[in-house]
């Protein structure tokens, strides 16, 4: 597709950067209504994984401003650009460019008009704070020990495990949604599988994952939780961050190097792409961006490099932090982590962190310093 290619009907306002996004979808899948949830939700097959005939969810009308997508099979999701960006397999600015919009538009960096997208109800807080205290017992009992032995064998100590509150969730259940302060019918869906809880300022959570034993999709997200930044209450103006993709990424890194770094997490190739969490990440005054070996964690570094141009792209030549650490232990990992932070140069890096701390507070985000 040519990045000089227009949309009819589909291209967005240059001034408020605002995407047809249920236009977009449609010219590739068909999509059916499904009901009124965040807005207004439309269904269809995926267009990336192809998945099912429903597993694609678009919202036009989404709280947040802007139109959102996620695939349950895949995982996927984001807005407009991010949609450009995945299907065209083009960078940040080359999809602004099809679609007509401006890098720096409000649909991309505006703060959202309600909390509820940062912050989950206190109804659901309470639900899954009732759901993850037994599972963190149960993976102390004998039916844990296989979870347990998968843990330590990732590199992941007793002392991390209790930090994190991790679980272990025995059998299946779905629960009504109702229960958990959501709107709408259907059911939240908890599988067999550890738990790794997200937590926030003050232990509070903001969402929880699940981790499935050999089965696809292999993380599941509760629902009702936030696209939160694993770890970001822990960022600091004097320590140097290291943005990874997974939980259990970000933990072997504490481990190893926690006195150099502070690992955090987008819990997916997408999570995370928010103003909230980019004005977390203006704290550290050194970013090294070590995201998966592979196609998504590419795409994904890619996107992170649009946002703090002169962050350090440093994934670990193992595939993966955690996969680094089975190899060669907690010495190789700090050694791959000093090797990063020596290729940043300070000033350049918090030159441009202050450049974006300026676009935060443009947006109308607090940054704390």
């Amino acid at each position: 597709m040519s990045l000089n290619a227009t949309h009819d009907g589909l291209g967005g306002s240059a001034k408020t950067g605002r995407v047809d996004i249920l236009a977009l979808v449609c010219r590739d899948v068909p999509l059916t209504w499904q009901g009124t949830t965040s807005g207004g939700e439309h269904a269809g097959p995926c267009p990336f994984c192809g998945g099912g005939r429903d597993r694609f969810r678009v919202w036009p009308a989404h709280p947040s401003g802007r139109g959102r997508w996620w695939c349950r099979r895949c995982d996927a999701s984001g807005d407009g650009i991010d949609y450009v960006r995945r299907r065209d397999g083009v960078g940040f600015l080359d999809a602004c460019r099809v679609l007509n919009v401006w890098p720096g538009s409000p649909a991309r960096l505006a703060p959202v008009p309600t909390t509820s997208l940062d912050e989950p109800t206190n109804e659901w807080r309470a639900r899954a704070e009732a759901f993850v205290a037994p599972c963190e017992g149960a993976l102390r009992e004998p039916q844990g020990r296989r979870a347990l032995d998968y843990l330590h064998a990732r590199g992941i100590s007793d002392a991390a495990m209790r930090d994190m509150r991790l679980g272990l969730n025995v059998s299946e259940l779905r629960e009504d949604r109702g229960a958990w302060g959501l709107e709408g019918g259907g059911q939240v869906w908890l599988p067999p599988g550890i738990v790794m809880p997200v937590i926030g300022e003050g232990g509070h959570l903001l969402g929880v994952r699940i981790r499935r034993a050999d089965t696809e999709p292999r993380y599941v997200a509760v629902t009702g939780g936030v696209n939160a930044l694993h770890g970001a209450q822990n960022l600091s103006s004097v320590m140097p961050a290291m943005i990874v993709e997974g939980a259990f990424d970000a933990l072997v890194v504490d481990q190893a190097a926690g006195d150099l770094v502070t690992p955090v997490a987008t819990l997916s190739t997408t999570g995370a792409r928010r103003p909230k969490w980019f004005a977390a990440l203006t704290r550290a005054p050194r970013l090294l961006l070590a995201f998966d070996a592979d196609e998504g964690g590419r795409t994904a570094c890619d996107y992170w490099l649009d946002v703090f141009p002169t962050a350090r792209a440093w994934p670990s030549p193992a595939g993966d932090p955690s996969d680094m650490w089975v190899r060669e232990g907690d010495v190789g990992v700090r050694r791959w982590v000093l090797e990063g932070l020596d290729t940043v140069e300070d000033d350049a890096a918090t030159e441009a962190h202050c450049e974006r701390a300026a676009i935060c507070l443009d947006s109308g985000v607090s940054v704390a310093h």
